[in-house]
């Protein structure tokens, strides 16, 4: 649609139809032409009768038929003038070739999430918080180039990268997405196991991956793909999806080339979002880091009760009988869905449901056996001595060190190993003391399993 022409929307035509009707002029009668010119200029019926003007610039029988028929556009005043006439809003006939294109676009990204995201469209509670800050980076046109979302395994990281993108990535003005998933293993509610699929990504079959979703044409040589890649997200408004980033080969070297404050490696106004278990703001300070910790207590009872709807026991439990749910899982949407599921496969009480979840050796290989195994000894050390007490309560800082048995130096950096793969929480202020948490699920773990 040019700047001085319009035509009317599909939708738009049906409404001219509807008001010429109603009007109860035939097509060929001139008034509509007589109406239109007056509309135009008010003093063109005077102007015709001393000039012998027939109608006013742009008005006439042709354009008259082309807008009521939708076959051409016709000039903008006469197109308004029109409208006008038939008492209608030009703005809600025209066709909209930008909201046009945003249909097209929305739609190309919903197939990229189909193809790509590999989640079910489920109905998310408890991420109304996680999204607005979330929502506010992906619209930030200056800034907010790089974007984490991080917390641990079966948070819902994927599902609200998924989201977030799906309802705002175009109206943030993004032209077109890549996702691309470094994992290779999810976790199966109903079997209660781990599902292993694709292969391993490395830095070079990322960028390949990028390339030929956003329709990139790649020289041979591996060395410039970089570069060429990035020549066309410099052109454009393009999101790139990159989902559990640190089982990405060398992820570090990922963060490094996508610098968006570097003269050469910058993507901008381009942007890239993270999904990963390990906070990654060590690795690139210019990064929008948010971390999910679960939902809240009121969003896991609505997620309960949605999900367990078929389960007696569930439909009658009060909110307080429900409420350990919450303890052990801590929010964590897969934690919860799981225990729904031993529910109704078990008749039990819930505290021996609780003792089978914390046997779920395949659970716990799932979320958290991969980082238990590549932590320092002194991570361990720590961790370990939130788990010396009888039960799980937040620990102060120079108690956890105590029992832990490590010095300054050696507790700080163990402490920040921690806490950059999400195995403990801080609770602190700026002048308190630290505290320290364990999610509850982890606590038991440990508890139950030699690593």
């Amino acid at each position: 649609m040019s700047g001085d022409t319009l035509i009317a929307s599909k939708e738009g035509l049906d409404n001219i139809k509807q008001a010429r009707e109603s009007k109860g002029w035939t097509v060929e009668d001139d008034r509509w032409l007589k109406e239109a010119s007056k509309i135009l200029n008010p003093a063109w019926q005077k102007e015709q009768n001393d000039q012998e003007v027939e109608y006013e610039k742009g008005i006439s029988g042709g354009t008259w038929r082309r807008f009521l028929y939708r076959t051409n556009p016709i000039n903008a005043k006469a197109f308004k003038a029109y409208c006008k006439v038939l008492a209608l809003d030009w703005r809600k006939v025209v066709y909209n070739e930008n909201a046009h294109n945003q249909v097209i676009i929305q739609e190309n990204i919903e197939q990229v999430l189909r193809e790509r995201a590999n989640i079910s469209k489920e109905k998310l509670f408890g991420i109304e918080k996680y999204l607005t800050q979330l929502q506010g980076y992906l619209q930030d046109a200056e800034g907010s180039w790089l974007i984490s979302i991080v917390g641990v395994g079966g948070v819902g990281k994927t599902s609200i990268a998924e989201k977030l993108v799906r309802e705002y990535a175009v109206n943030a003005g993004f032209y077109k997405i890549a996702w691309v998933t470094a994992k290779t293993t999810c976790f199966q509610i109903a079997s209660s196991s781990q599902i292993s699929y694709g292969s391993r990504l490395n830095v070079d079959s990322l960028i390949y991956d990028i390339a030929e979703q956003l329709e990139v044409n790649l020289p041979s040589t591996i060395k410039d793909h970089f570069f060429t890649l990035k020549s066309v997200l410099n052109t454009d408004r393009y999101l790139i999806v990159i989902d559990n980033l640190e089982t990405l080969e060398d992820h570090a070297s990922v963060l490094k080339k996508f610098n968006p404050y570097s003269q050469v490696d910058n993507l901008r106004p381009s942007k890239i979002i993270f999904t990963s278990r390990t906070k990654i703001q060590k690795l690139t300070t210019e990064v929008r880091e948010l971390e999910i910790n679960g939902i809240s207590l009121l969003a896991t009872l609505e997620l309960i009760r949605y999900k367990g709807s078929h389960i007696k026991r569930i439909r009658e439990a009060s909110d307080s009988d429900l409420n350990p749910i919450f303890n052990v899982s801590n929010g964590i949407p897969l934690t919860v869905l799981l225990l729904i599921n031993l529910i109704a496969l078990d008749d039990s009480p819930l505290h021996e449901i609780f003792q089978a979840l914390y046997q779920q050796k395949e659970l716990y290989d799932f979320l958290y056996a991969e980082f238990l195994s590549s932590i320092s000894e002194n991570a361990w050390l720590v961790l370990r001595a939130m788990t010396a007490l009888d039960s799980n309560t937040p620990l102060e800082r120079h108690l956890l060190q105590e029992t832990a048995g490590l010095d300054d130096q050696e507790f700080k950096s163990a402490i920040r190993e921690c806490l950059e793969y999400s195995l403990l929480q801080s609770i602190n202020s700026l002048t308190g003391e630290p505290r320290y948490l364990i999610h509850n699920l982890l606590y038991e773990f440990i508890r139950n399993f030699e690593i």
